[in-house]
């Protein structure tokens, strides 16, 4: 009997190890490579990226630009646009690019066909899928921005990605596969919400979790063909996305210990070719972790309710359910 409980004690802790160091090993040894150059390993071409006008998409645009690949910046607010304009006229003038007005909330055909008709000559590379907001309210009480945030956060930007991928894999397939210059590349952003569930934000998390688990299962199918898929899970960072979401104290005291937009750009172009999981943050890293120990059962009993305890919550309750 003994005999049988040490051997069960010493699987169990050998398969938490692996669990735990399987997980970390990767995360902290791509943090200590360098950033990888797309110009190098994709050639000068086109790079487009929804949600570009701000925050993760603009940082992105940033570094692209001063490494000499070109882009297309995609963003539904026009003075945000002009910013990011701006400020990437002044990097590189080697690089070109393209500035589109689109609100990915609205018909998702109609929106990918404005974008395509101003695309179509481009050589793109490298598919960025970025745009996305979130939102508190009960899920069983939706407000009529629902479908909003689902058109913006999923569909559209996977209406987009089918009509650009086409592209993407032939311009690799069209190379010998020695040749890293001709590769391409498709990265998009999930979030932290996508590996635990927070209460009143059913709606956010099922749009995260969405681009997360379709990301992962892109990367199987893309490995053999020379295009990089790298999911990217930040957790709170400090861009616009908190202005959507006001008077809830929480989020207001994470969005304290928030990552900057070029810290998680920077984990990004180290982890391309790398990683496929990009987790970036601290909080990320530990909910991770989290979740590797504590089973969602016990997560749900004991750990969500408290949540709850929080008079804002407990108003997006009410709220709910008097619509």
């Amino acid at each position: 009997m003994n005999f049988l409980l040490s051997f069960f004690l010493n699987i169990s802790a050998a398969l938490f190890c692996l669990s735990i160091f399987s997980y970390l090993i990767p995360q902290l040894v791509v943090w200590f490579l360098p950033e990888r150059n797309l110009k190098h390993r994709y050639g000068q071409s086109w790079c487009v990226v929804t949600g570009g006008s701000s925050g993760i998409g603009q940082q992105f645009a940033v570094k692209a630009t001063k490494q000499g690949m070109n882009c297309v910046i995609i963003g539904r607010n026009e003075s945000h646009l002009n910013e990011t304009k701006d400020l990437l006229s002044q990097l590189n003038p080697q690089t070109q690019q393209l500035y589109i007005t689109a609100d990915f909330s609205k018909d998702p055909d109609v929106v990918t066909r404005h974008i395509l008709q101003q695309v179509e000559e481009l050589d793109i590379s490298v598919l960025f899928l970025n745009a996305g907001y979130g939102s508190f309210e009960k899920a069983t009480g939706p407000s009529s921005t629902l479908v909003d945030m689902l058109n913006t956060n999923t569909v559209t930007n996977l209406a987009l990605f089918n009509s650009l991928s086409p592209r993407i894999l032939r311009r690799s397939l069209s190379q010998t596969s020695s040749s890293k210059e001709h590769r391409g590349a498709v990265f998009l952003t999930s979030s932290v919400v996508d590996l635990v569930a927070v209460p009143y934000a059913a709606n956010y998390c099922s749009t995260k979790s969405s681009l997360a688990a379709f990301g992962e299962s892109l990367a199987f199918e893309c490995q053999q063909v020379g295009v990089d898929v790298v999911v990217l899970r930040p957790g709170p960072v400090n861009t616009r996305f908190y202005d959507r979401i006001s008077g809830i104290s929480i989020l207001q005291a994470i969005q304290l210990v928030g990552s900057s937009p070029q810290s998680v750009v920077r984990k990004l172009f180290k982890s391309v070719g790398r990683l496929v999981a990009c987790d970036v943050g601290l909080s990320t890293i530990l909910v991770r972790l989290f979740t590797k120990v504590v089973d969602y059962n016990a997560y749900a009993t004991f750990v969500a309710p408290i949540f709850n305890l929080f008079p804002e919550f407990q108003h997006l309750g009410q709220e709910s359910e008097t619509r």
